[in-house]
């Protein structure tokens, strides 16, 4: 019979947790899938939830015709925190990783890090992951769920919830629908000549090879987890910043200004005077005020400008893809776009990617989107 030991020093079990939850994520729940191995998990329900997330994952990554070479790990903690009879971990753990596309032959190198909150128990004198939640703003497939709610380990009440039946058979719906959804080959995008513009005048207009491979060389520098010392970096919300640095290397002047929701949004590395506790400008470092500087100044003054573009498979290298979020009524999140095409591969700041295919990285059906082509640079 297992027996749950509460009485634990965590200072003491550090290297023994740590090891466990380095192998749970390496083996079962890392963000290309698992094996669902399963010799450090603890939690039957978490069991069945990984076997069929992990199925989804392996649709997904076989519709795109993807096979992984090799995978390398790194894992940075923030707390260990006791909750009850287990030990809650927050770790950040960067993963890169090489695979290979299976209809070309060509090798890529990708990466991507993520924030998890695990948590451990001590059963019969081992350490076992009890539940575990990717925290991720943008997934094809763990940005549906926490799991840790789910499971019944985050809920208002402080008793844990043994019987999770309900919320189990919720997820294994919505997994099953995903599942489907991927079994399905991609549609390639045919560009509609006569509707790709969306509204500009000066479509001679772009940015030199140069420019734009400034912008790739950038990116690349400073991919994944690597940040620039002389910038500030954010924690959750450093995709703007990273795409305006790339912007700023290539040629694009700060110091420019437009009125977005009643107020100026600057372009800048000074915080706009309307802000108590002010950073950078809005439109260097937010997603949706950066896009907003960018197509409306596409004649204008100095900073990067540009246009809207129908259709994804249009976009050059170092163009922008910005994804919007229903309930927030946004644009949120930034893409770089670092090899073109219908299924083109973009590079972003939390979560760090490197690589990945804009339709793993945030399906259209899910998050709509807007395509950024870039004309100037002043």
């Amino acid at each position: 019979m297992n027996s749950n030991n509460q009485n634990f020093d965590i200072e003491n079990e550090k290297d023994s947790i740590k090891e466990v939850l380095e192998t749970f994520i390496k083996t079962d729940y890392n963000y290309n899938g698992g094996k669902n191995d399963f010799s450090t998990v603890g939690n039957e329900q978490l069991k069945k939830y990984l076997i069929a997330r992990n199925t989804v994952k392996a649709t997904n990554h076989k519709r795109n015709y993807k096979k992984v070479l090799s995978q390398k790990f790194e894992f940075v903690y923030d707390n260990f925190v006791k909750s009850g009879n287990c030990v809650k971990v927050n770790v950040y753990m960067l993963e890169e990783y090489s695979f290979e596309e299976e209809d070309t032959g060509k090798v890529f190198e990708a990466g991507a890090g993520n924030d998890y909150v695990v948590y451990l128990s001590k059963i019969n004198g081992v350490w076992k992951v009890m539940s575990a939640t990717i925290d991720v703003d943008i997934d094809a497939v763990d940005a549906e769920f926490n799991v840790n709610k789910e499971l019944g380990y985050e809920c208002e009440t402080k008793s844990r919830q043994n019987n999770n039946t309900d919320n189990l058979s919720k997820m294994f719906e919505r997994l099953n629908i995903l599942k489907a959804k991927y079994s399905k080959p991609l549609k390639q995008e045919i560009p509609n000549i006569s509707s790709d513009i969306e509204g500009y005048s000066s479509k001679s207009l772009n940015l030199s090879y140069r420019q734009r491979k400034a912008i790739y060389d950038y990116a690349y520098k400073y991919r994944g987890s690597r940040r620039n010392p002389n910038y500030l970096s954010f924690k959750t919300t450093d995709c703007a910043n990273y795409a305006s640095q790339a912007l700023k290397y290539a040629g694009g002047r700060t110091g420019s200004s437009y009125v977005m929701d009643g107020e100026k949004r600057s372009w800048s590395l000074t915080p706009d005077s309307f802000h108590l506790m002010g950073t950078y400008g809005d439109a260097w470092a937010q997603a949706h005020y950066l896009r907003g500087f960018i197509v409306r100044n596409e004649n204008g003054s100095k900073g990067p400008g540009g246009h809207a573009i129908a259709y994804g498979s249009k976009l050059e290298l170092g163009d922008l893809t910005f994804i919007y979020h229903k309930g927030w009524k946004r644009w949120f999140h930034t893409y770089i776009v670092i090899s073109p095409g219908p299924n083109f591969k973009i590079a972003c700041h939390t979560k760090d990617r490197w690589g990945d295919n804009i339709n793993d990285a945030a399906p259209e059906d899910e998050y709509p989107r807007s395509y950024v082509h870039l004309t100037s640079l002043r």
